[in-house]
């Protein structure tokens, strides 16, 4: 008869090896299961954009003031009625020369550099048409689905293309609805270099929002 091979205590006890366990879960993968893995990769991926810009708006928010000029809160809450906005806005003044952005979906929060103090009143006036005309559209709720449904659909570039048309056509709406409140469109285009000129030589990086 054949010796009984001796196995020591500890042996009987081990489990399975560290090697050997991941050998038996990658071998037991479907082609199913690393499909899903790449796409929730791509869906982390392409959502981070619109994480960080969240954080960052709030980081914005925090370093901001409410405004207090009665100038800019006059006009703001003029505009507000003659677009039939009803939704609570809250102006913010930042010291930096950030971009005139607006974001909030119950909420609207405008934000403006502390330089628009200074601005003509041409010039705040169509600011102010343009933001409160993403207000008025919800522009903001829609840019939230819109981030949602890329990440989610990241592998069909029609859906980029989609999201990419989207954003042009908000921002040439609410420039229609400055031109349609009185404001010529060779003064708004003068008023939009001369805020850009002095953004791009202040700023010093820029901001994710609906500007």
């Amino acid at each position: 008869a054949s010796a009984a091979t001796s196995v020591t205590p500890e042996e009987a006890t081990a489990g399975p090896t560290t090697v050997g366990v991941a050998r038996s879960f990658w071998q037991s993968l479907t082609c199913w299961h690393v499909a899903g893995m790449v796409w929730a990769l791509g869906v982390m991926l392409a959502i981070s954009p619109w994480l960080v810009g969240l954080t960052r708006r709030r980081r914005m928010a925090r370093g901001s003031r409410v405004c207090d000029d009665s100038r800019i809160i006059s006009a703001t809450t003029r505009l507000k009625k003659q677009l039939g906005i009803r939704m609570r806005v809250t102006v913010l003044e930042h010291a930096d020369s950030v971009m005139p952005v607006s974001w909030g979906v119950f909420k609207a929060v405008l934000l403006l550099p502390s330089e628009s103090r200074s601005w003509s009143s041409q010039r705040l006036e169509a600011v102010l048409l343009h933001e409160l005309g993403h207000v008025q559209r919800r522009d903001c709720l829609v840019q939230h689905f819109v981030q949602i449904i890329s990440a989610l659909y990241w592998f069909n570039p029609l859906v980029w293309l989609a999201a990419r048309k989207l954003r042009v056509d908000r921002e040439r709406a609410c420039d229609d609805l400055v031109l349609a409140n009185g404001v010529s469109p060779a003064d708004y285009a003068q008023e939009l270099l001369a805020i850009a000129k002095t953004l791009h030589m202040q700023a010093t990086e820029p901001h994710a929002a609906v500007a």
